[in-house]
């Protein structure tokens, strides 16, 4: 899975200048149920203190990485005591040594990997086709670091902001060992930019009174992720012979709302 966020996936659910979280809010209450079972490890990047997509999920542990430090994206300080939660105060990728390998069944976030590498930028939101350094080398050691905690043929599912700027993450996670989920069409840079269907950030997300001069820079990816390991794949999925792997979204619905 990659591709941009559509404001007909939730008809009208999602208003015309909604905030970009409620699209990401209705999109993770919806898929990620369908990749665990109450067995499961699941971590999240970045919740702060908004624990209601993992709280949602019916599995054995639910962990929060997060440095609750308030700098990136104005988080909070305050580190939540929620029964349930296994908080890990760390960084993934700078000071999460301490979380096991192959560990967690699912990783996901929300409106958190943006803000990788973005202060090294001056906020730039600006798509680039060779990124610099400042920005990538913490990028590669995230996409590292989610890679040696995810189990094998565990899944990552990623809700990204600041669409145009990030869609080198792809090629990111690719070069950590990830696999798409599945193969969406492929989108341009342009179109995700001209869509009218596009979900975007249109007023500010501190100001909801102000409306942003660059709104169209602010669509939102998706990215669904598997570590495909020593040939494991989880049990909801199902390989053809001679195909390497059969799944698609329309799948998923289905099987969601069967």
């Amino acid at each position: 899975m990659f591709r941009y966020a559509k404001k007909s996936d939730f008809g009208d659910l999602v208003y015309p200048d909604a905030n970009t979280k409620l699209y990401q809010g209705l999109f993770l209450e919806r898929y990620l149920p369908f990749f665990v079972n109450p067995s499961s490890r699941v971590l999240e990047i970045g919740a702060d203190q908004n624990f209601r997509q993992l709280l949602a999920l019916n599995v054995s542990e639910r962990w929060v990485a997060d440095p609750y430090d308030g700098e990136a994206g104005g988080g909070s300080t305050a580190v939540p005591q929620v029964p349930g939660i296994n908080i890990a105060r760390c960084i993934i990728g700078m000071n999460s040594d301490a979380i096991p390998d192959n560990y967690f069944d699912l990783v996901f976030s929300s409106s958190v990997l943006e803000h990788v590498g973005q202060q090294a930028v001056n906020y730039d939101c600006r798509y680039v086709e060779e990124p610099p350094p400042e920005q990538e080398i913490p990028r590669k050691k995230l996409c590292d670091e989610i890679y040696r905690i995810t189990k094998p043929g565990g899944i990552n599912i990623h809700c990204i902001d600041h669409g145009v700027r990030n869609i080198t993450y792809k090629k990111n996670f690719s070069s950590a060992g990830f696999d798409l989920l599945f193969n969406d069409a492929y989108f341009s840079l342009d179109e995700m930019i001209t869509d009218e269907n596009a979900v975007r950030q249109i007023r500010g997300w501190m100001d909801p009174s102000q409306y942003l001069p660059d709104s169209h820079l602010h669509t939102v990816l998706l990215v669904g992720l598997i570590k495909i390991a020593q040939g494991i794949l989880p049990k909801y999925m199902t390989v053809s012979p001679g195909c390497k792997l059969e799944f698609t979204e329309e799948a998923i619905v289905k099987i969601c709302y069967l």
